[in-house]
């Protein structure tokens, strides 16, 4: 039996997304409910709070780089033993590629489809009153084959606010789940790829536990919990990146770690060995590897103290030198350019 899912979406970027999908992955887990979670797209930052928030693991599902039967299978594998698989959905509900990949193009709208799950519209309200109810009436009608489990307001600036929002929804006959209030300690700090890695805020823990009980405290989570469902199928067929060599060394640390939970557990599931060594700490890569993996990440922000790593610098001439694989993704190939 597939495990009941919801997804979190929103018109646009910037709505409150993330806060929203870790308050509910910790508010559930706290109710004592084994919660699983993913997040639509490439987003490497993202599943990294939840996995914080939710205490297991989190996958990327993309249906413009993903096919049919890898959605289903990592969705499967994902939840198969939670009690509620929660998704938090990229951009706005509908944005995605000019043109489909592999099996869609990429939007919160193409996965909700695939994989059968219902969505929650969450709505930056903080600069409307009435109009909330177009807007909403416009996304929940624009494809007739989604299923909406209803709307969490987010950002409402009072409780009068609060009232005209709901009264509008109401007259317009959609579900509200929540009404946040406005809160400034609720936004997480972002740069240019999007936001601060979770490993770089020191009172991340804090601010999932204030999520959490901003969310125990304005949303509806029973009726979050009765809506969720889904027509995940799995696939035992699906094929992903092949291992680069039987034993891979990978580079992990602040400045090294875009690299896709699914990726490396299927090397292992395939047999391959992994170890991991630190740029950043000057650390060479394991002798004994064939390959070297160097993911993205924010080398820049620490090109001076790379730049100086002469024990990692040297080792990979040496890995080079002596014909061993190695692959660099994003920063990790900038870092095996000349200067």
């Amino acid at each position: 039996m597939a495990t009941p899912g919801i997804i979190i979406s929103a018109p646009t970027s910037g709505a409150g997304k993330t806060t929203i999908t870790l308050g509910i992955l910790r508010a559930l887990r706290d109710k004592g409910l084994n919660v699983s979670a993913a997040k639509i797209g490439p987003d490497y930052i993202d599943s990294k709070f939840h996995e914080r928030a939710s205490s297991g693991r989190c996958v990327n599902l993309d249906s413009w780089g993903m096919n049919k039967p890898q959605l289903q299978y990592l969705a499967s594998e994902t939840s198969k033993d939670s009690d509620i698989f929660v998704i938090e959905g990229v951009m706005g509900l509908f944005d995605g590629a000019l043109q489909s990949g592999e099996s869609g193009n990429g939007s919160t709208a193409s996965v909700a489809l695939e994989l059968g799950i219902p969505i929650i519209l969450v709505v930056d309200a903080s600069s409307q009153a009435q109009s909330v109810a177009a807007l909403a009436s416009g996304f929940l009608n624009h494809d007739k084959r989604l299923n909406f489990a209803g709307v969490i307001l987010n950002r409402v600036n009072s409780q009068r606010h609060g009232k005209i929002l709901r009264s509008a929804l109401s007259d317009s006959g959609i579900k509200v789940l929540g009404i946040i209030p406005s809160d400034h300690d609720l936004n997480l700090p972002s740069r240019h790829l999007g936001l601060v890695q979770a490993d770089e805020i020191d009172a991340l823990e804090q601010f999932i536990q204030k999520a959490s009980k901003s969310i125990s405290s304005n949303v509806d989570l029973s009726a979050i919990k009765e809506a969720c469902q889904s027509s995940i199928s799995g696939s035992a067929e699906a094929n992903f990146l092949k291992p680069l060599g039987q034993h891979i060394a990978v580079a992990r640390d602040l400045a090294f770690n875009f690299a896709y939970t699914h990726t490396l557990e299927n090397w292992m599931r395939l047999g391959a060995r992994l170890s991991y060594f630190s740029p950043l700490a000057n650390e060479a890569p394991d002798n004994s590897c064939d390959a070297i993996y160097l993911p993205g990440g924010y080398p820049e922000l620490f090109a001076e103290k790379i730049s100086k790593d002469t024990n990692f610098l040297n080792s990979l001439r040496m890995a080079g030198a002596s014909g061993k694989f190695i692959y660099g993704e994003c920063g990790g190939f900038m870092v095996l350019g000349q200067t």
